[in-house]
């Protein structure tokens, strides 16, 4: 347990790096670009590898470790791993070329509504991207197998540290006159960061890729069966982005992204209340759940779910309330003007109602797939795809731009309810009465600390404009909101305290030994 929490320490602190890198990231383009066509096009091909990769390669890599849990000899689960390696390099290079060969037809999918001069410019972006898949597929497995080894560190580093550091590069070089490098640049920092993390895997030992295919292998069969689905709840969130942004390009230049500026804020956030259950339990609940120890898993579960709650419940309502000043601070400079902000920062605030709903989603869907319940996953994908297309074509009447944002949050809404209630089904308790009362501490103390912060903001008008204020009201909200959770005993804080106690210690042992 101490070896997980020092992990989880260290990968809550490559995370931390992570957003603020993404934060760069969005805030670079948005210098350079604006709200323009241009990033517009960029947002729609980018788009390509994200549907394919939750929906195909995610979905595989992501139920690999599901799968090689349950494989006790170690001969029989690497060659398992170097089929299944194999059998998805062959299909993500097809996959890339019947992406180029139909470029015309997705980008006609993607964005009906574009321009001419936008429609060709995504043509081209399209044709380029299409050949990121080989590469993704390469990175997501390797990476799988480094997290089924309990190797958290390094395939986080480059998936989330030098793959934002290369793009951000890249946007820069493209902001100073050859757009296409926003996508070129897009393509080489996947190839870059696949083949160093190829080699850092092959050199600890962790992987010696060998060739092998075997189609007719039981486990790839089985796998396909949980990736299916496993891959389709994961690309339910892309789904839900790509009908947004289908809608959006009907409605106006900017709006995708508008849209897209407040949707990856969110996701920012959201990454940091799940990014460590997925990178560092994830793992080990699925051994717990292999040998039928479903007690100590849904120990795990229910941490996520309360890491989640301490995290997130508070976000939600600082990025509702005070979504205007955040965007304004991040990304109100260069091209990005004063409308821009406007347009973003409404759609961040309803964004924002969907971060608890969709937090909890990612969690409980590794729980049905740690149990192998393919069905209740597939299940609850469809319905929520069906939520937020209903949703979508009633809000954007009446809300146009807006509403869309909200339907998002809303399908998510009744998609988890319904995901809890499949969780029971398996007899797995998820929280204790204690839990359920902290929650209830914790949506007290936000709505007392975030209601503070955005009373002072308004009321103190003479500081309204001032970055300074802002971040300092921030920082005593901060303060504040832990100190109440101290005092009121949330019992996840004090977890949190006693590990992180618990790590240091051992390190400094460690070190004198």
């Amino acid at each position: 347990m101490k070896k997980l929490s020092g992990a989880a320490i260290g990968i809550f602190i490559i995370n931390i790096i992570s957003k603020l890198l993404g934060f760069v990231r969005e805030m670079m383009i948005a210098y350079m670009f604006g709200t323009s066509y241009i990033v517009d096009v960029y947002t729609v091909a980018i788009t390509l590898p994200s549907v394919i990769f939750s929906f195909f390669i995610s979905g595989f890599s992501q139920s690999y470790i599901p799968i090689a849990s349950r494989i006790e000899n170690v001969s029989e689960r690497k060659d398992f791993y170097n089929n299944l390696q194999t059998i998805l390099f062959f299909v993500s290079v097809l996959l890339s070329l019947i992406c180029f060969g139909m470029s015309e037809r997705i980008t006609q999918m993607l964005a009906p509504g574009f321009s001419k001069e936008a429609f060709e410019l995504t043509n081209i972006f399209v044709k380029i991207i299409a050949f990121i898949f080989p590469f993704m597929s390469l990175f997501s497995m390797t990476a799988a197998n480094l997290l089924f080894y309990e190797h958290f560190a390094f395939a986080n580093i480059c998936d989330f540290i030098v793959f934002n550091i290369l793009i951000i590069i890249s946007i820069f070089i493209a902001g100073k006159g050859n757009i296409f490098f926003l996508i070129i640049g897009y393509l080489l920092s996947q190839i870059i960061v696949s083949f160093v993390l190829w080699v850092y895997a092959e050199k600890e030992s962790l992987q010696k890729y060998q060739f092998k295919i075997d189609i007719s292998d039981k486990r790839v069969k089985e796998i396909c069966f949980l990736a299916f689905p496993f891959g389709l709840s994961l690309f339910a969130n892309q789904i839900n982005s790509v009908i947004d942004r289908l809608l959006a390009s009907t409605l106006g230049e900017g709006v995708i992204s508008a849209l897209n500026y407040s949707n990856k804020i969110q996701l920012i956030i959201m990454g940091l209340t799940t990014m460590i259950f997925a990178s560092v339990c994830y793992p080990r609940l699925n051994m717990f759940f292999a040998k039928k120890k479903y007690e100590l898993g849904m120990k795990y579960i229910s941490k996520g779910i309360m890491l989640t709650n301490i995290l997130a419940i508070p976000l939600t309502g600082f990025f509702f309330l005070m979504s205007y000043p955040i965007c304004q601070i991040l990304f109100q400079r260069g091209a990005f003007d004063a409308n821009a902000t406007l347009m973003t920062s409404r759609c961040l605030s309803f964004y924002a109602l969907g971060l608890v709903f969709y937090s909890y989603r990612e969690i409980l869907t590794r729980c049905l797939a740690a149990n192998k319940q393919q069905k209740l996953i597939l299940k609850n994908t469809v319905c929520a795809v069906i939520f937020n297309i209903l949703f979508n074509i009633i809000m954007i009447r009446y809300l146009s731009y807006v509403g869309l944002a909200l339907a998002t949050s809303l399908a998510g809404f009744l998609a988890v309810i319904l995901m809890f209630l499949d969780v029971k089904k398996i007899d797995a308790a998820i929280l204790s009465k204690r839990d359920l009362l902290d929650t209830i501490k914790i949506i007290v103390i936000s709505i007392f600390v975030i209601g503070g912060i955005y009373l002072f903001y308004n009321q103190i008008l003479i500081f309204k404009n001032n970055y300074f204020m802002f971040i300092l009201e921030v920082f005593i909200g901060v303060i504040s909101y832990i100190i109440l959770c101290f005092v009121l005993k949330i019992e996840i804080v004090m977890w949190i305290v006693e590990k992180v106690f618990e790590t240091f210690k051992g390190i400094k042992r460690g070190g004198e030994e």
